[in-house]
């Protein structure tokens, strides 16, 4: 049973690694089960729902940039037509859970290795 810090702080997540995630009832894929590909999966689903790229600036709380960059860190998500920077995983969880809350999202579960799963929203 995932442990649900959604009205809370999670865990220490630092040096941790997913073992598998899902969000917005989609799994992630092997090679994007990182706690960026999980940023990513809900910055994208995110686009999809608000169709805003306005209102969609204004949900994501970490560094971002309309458009392509992809230097300094930043990743170019195509489909949403924005620019994320890549996040250490307590301050990922913490976008993606903001996110997820924001815009009703099913219960997202992560599980990460040695401390078990916890769900984000």
């Amino acid at each position: 049973m995932p442990k649900d810090f959604s009205g809370g702080p999670p865990p220490n997540l630092t040096y941790t690694k997913l073992l598998s995630a899902e969000i917005g009832g989609k799994a992630l894929g092997k090679a994007d089960t990182h706690w960026n590909g999980l940023l990513a999966e809900a910055v994208i689903q995110a686009a999809e729902k608000l169709k805003d790229a306005n209102a969609l600036k204004q949900l994501i709380i970490v560094n971002h940039v309309i458009g392509r960059k992809e230097d300094q860190g930043y990743r170019f998500l195509a489909s949403a037509g924005i620019s994320v920077q890549r996040q250490d995983a307590i301050n990922a969880w913490k976008a993606v859970s903001h996110i997820a809350k924001t815009l009703f999202m099913p219960s997202q579960d992560a599980v990460y290795a040695d401390q078990g799963c916890i769900r984000v929203a």
